[in-house]
């Protein structure tokens, strides 16, 4: 019972993290549990169908100036852009948040937007953001640029199937081309990206040296794209990772892609693999 337990965890200072997972909490249960949940520096209510009024509670504990929340997950909880704009603008003053996992919600092109505001707000920290199968399209990439062109804390995007189109691939090429994108960890797998992107990453320019992973799993890539892939690698040495399983490459391509791994110590090029290492893989 969630009476009880905000009971019981009002009198625990020392427990940091609050694992609710697939445990269907829903919107009443946020109401009983949000006198506490501010104290936790890790929150997890993935799974909980928490609903407009459940968004709305958690909001009001994001929003606390003594909130102490670093890591949240919410994700597959049916949230849509409408529930979306109350948690963006809790982010908008909250300093302790660094990681954020929304995926597998409805937040779509709006959501996005509103999303975009907090990012851009002058306190805000978050560093890991995942908006995996989140119904983003080309659309609100145009936003994302203009905040990984000015935001120094975020570091880890996780866009993975989603619906970015050519026009919000080439919007994020040129993102990665400032200067002043921190973006390390960069997912995009299951987004039908062609040859041609990987045409446009092969040229940028050296000025962004903060990108080390890229994920460009499940994608439509060929042959074509071999020699701009090799071309990346070798202009971009500081990439230690590229992850390519599940595109279209003859068995020649893959092979000799996957051979690039011996170009330099802890380089890796995953052709073949469906293991990947941390920070590529889809959060469950």
């Amino acid at each position: 019972d969630c009476i009880v337990m905000a009971s019981v965890l009002d009198h625990c200072d020392d427990v940091q993290e609050l694992n609710l997972n697939n445990c269907c909490v829903g919107a009443e249960g946020i109401r009983r549990l949000v006198p506490v949940l501010h104290k936790f520096k890790v929150l997890r209510l993935r799974g909980n169908n928490l609903s407009d009024e459940g968004v709305k509670l958690l909001s009001a504990a994001l929003g606390r100036p003594d909130c102490q929340i670093q890591t949240l997950d919410l994700g597959s909880n049916h949230i849509s852009h409408t529930d979306f704009q109350q948690l963006t603008m809790a982010l908008t003053n909250n300093t302790s948040l660094i990681q954020l996992y929304l995926n597998k919600n409805q937040v779509g092109d709006a959501g996005v937007r509103y999303l975009c505001e907090a990012l851009n707000s002058f306190g805000c920290r978050i560093q890991t953001l995942e908006l995996c199968e989140n119904l983003i399209r080309s659309y609100s990439v145009e936003k994302l640029y203009y905040v990984l062109s000015k935001n120094r804390s975020l570091t880890n995007l996780n866009l993975n199937n989603n619906k970015l189109g050519e026009l919000g691939i080439k919007l994020l090429t040129a993102a990665l081309n400032q200067q002043i994108c921190s973006i390390q960890t960069l997912q995009l797998e299951g987004n039908g990206i062609t040859d041609t992107y990987t045409e446009e990453l092969a040229v940028i320019p050296l000025r962004n040296t903060s990108m080390t992973r890229v994920n460009l799993a499940n994608n439509l890539l060929t042959d074509r794209s071999v020699l701009h892939l090799q071309t990346l690698i070798q202009r971009h040495t500081y990439l230690q990772e590229i992850g390519l399983q599940r595109n279209k490459f003859s068995p020649d391509g893959g092979l000799y892609l996957q051979s690039l791994s011996d170009l330099r110590p802890g380089l890796r090029v995953d052709v073949y693999s469906t293991i990947m290492s941390k920070g590529l893989g889809t959060s469950a």
